[in-house]
């Protein structure tokens, strides 16, 4: 049998993906403000739709999406200029990306490598596939 040293197969790593919300990108704010708009339109308050977003988060639901239904109101638009980067994002992927080629593979709506460039990563980023545009 061979040993493999962790060590030696690292070295071997060319490549390192990344998911964007919750993971490069802070999206509480926006999901904030969606679940707010929700709680207007619905005619309850922000506290309890956020209270059955997290029920349906707990069964593996998208809670915003079946609150939405549960209510009978259009899901509001994602607003995209909530979006935040988490603080040691930028420097992350700058360090990393002089080792590494970075990619993202994300579940995004259009213009995903704009936000990015926008936030101000896309320079460290090789490679981006978001679904929306696939």
């Amino acid at each position: 049998m061979t040993r493999v040293n962790f060590y030696d197969s690292i070295d071997e790593i060319k490549w390192l993906f990344f998911d964007v919300g919750s993971t490069l990108v802070d999206e509480s704010k926006v999901y904030e403000d969606r679940l707010k708009r929700i709680a207007e339109l619905s005619s309850l308050t922000y506290e309890q739709i956020y209270e059955y977003v997290i029920s349906y988060y707990k069964e593996n639901q998208k809670g915003d999406l079946e609150v939405a239904k549960k209510f009978g109101v259009e899901l509001p638009k994602w607003k995209s200029q909530y979006e935040r980067l988490y603080a040691d994002t930028k420097d992350c992927l700058k360090k990393l990306s002089r080792i590494y080629k970075i990619g993202v593979i994300a579940n995004q709506l259009l213009g995903t490598s704009e936000r990015l460039e926008n936030l101000g990563i896309r320079k460290y980023i090789d490679l981006v596939i978001a679904s929306a545009e696939e």
